[in-house]
């Protein structure tokens, strides 16, 4: 496990996020980025556009984006 943390440090920053584009070109998308919630709960609100400030890994190792000072699932969200 820790060796996986060692090489996720390699690739992964707080700052900043790996993405895919349509045309599978692999880009670094810096933060604050914006994305729309998809999927609402108590904090957030469907079809409004946030901020990301930070993205981090849970203990589960499962991407989430800081919002507000608070995690929440990459999974609620689409990068705008």
């Amino acid at each position: 496990m820790i060796s996986l943390i060692q090489d996720l440090s390699n690739w992964c920053r707080s700052s900043s996020i790996l993405v895919v584009t349509i045309a599978g070109i692999l880009i670094r998308l810096n933060c604050p980025f914006d994305v729309i919630c998809v999927q609402a709960n108590k904090n957030l609100k469907r079809g409004y556009i946030y901020s990301v400030e930070r993205v981090v890994l849970d203990r589960k190792l499962r991407l989430a984006y800081v919002i507000n000072s608070r995690a929440h699932s990459f999974k609620h969200f689409q990068i705008l």
